[in-house]
């Protein structure tokens, strides 16, 4: 019976949670968010590893999804409205564009970050389910890929919009494809 109750509880701080950021700016979702992935896992990581996912994660959500969407999106979007299009643009063309990773380790270092972000985003209920598997298991089938287009980013001669335009519109389509439940296998 206390189980069941307790469970019952949960499942209403969950609810509450989601009603409550509807409600809230993109900058205060965010750092919602990220108070309760901090407030989750601290204790449970060392401080060094917790604080560089910390850097990671609030990186992708300031820089990125604040500045850079704007040009694809009307308006800045929280990390709980990100797609898998959204983190593979972000790790083999932002991150390399703005100098800020130039080794396979750093890649990694986001890659992880932002893959127990949105595990942890799936646990806790922040995002449909499909959606968080669906970014979660892109960072996984194409680690390596885009490990090296970071790795490879300076090497590649300048080409027109259209042709990266086309790529990511490939990929988009691949990442459609994909079943909901891929990363549970």
């Amino acid at each position: 019976m206390q189980e069941s109750f307790t469970n019952l509880l949960e499942a209403v701080k969950i609810m509450a949670h989601n009603i409550n950021l509807q409600h809230l700016s993109v900058a205060d979702r965010n750092a919602f968010i990220l108070g309760h992935f901090v407030d989750t896992w601290q204790g449970r990581l060392s401080d060094n590893t917790l604080a560089q996912h910390v850097l990671n994660i609030q990186y992708f959500m300031d820089s990125y999804l604040s500045y850079c969407v704007i040009g694809v999106h009307d308006e800045p979007r929280s990390v709980d409205q990100v797609t898998a299009y959204d983190v593979y643009r972000f790790i083999t063309d932002w991150l390399p564009r703005k100098g800020l990773v130039v080794s396979a380790r750093q890649v990694k270092s986001h890659l992880t970050s932002l893959t127990k972000l949105y595990t942890f985003m799936r646990e806790q209920h922040y995002m449909p389910p499909e959606q968080a598997a669906a970014i979660v298991q892109t960072m996984k089938v194409d680690r390596q890929e885009m490990i090296e287009a970071v790795l490879t980013y300076d090497d590649e001669p300048d080409e027109s919009q259209s042709t990266d335009e086309a790529f990511f519109a490939q990929l988009k389509e691949r990442w459609k494809s994909l079943p909901p439940d891929a990363s549970r296998g």
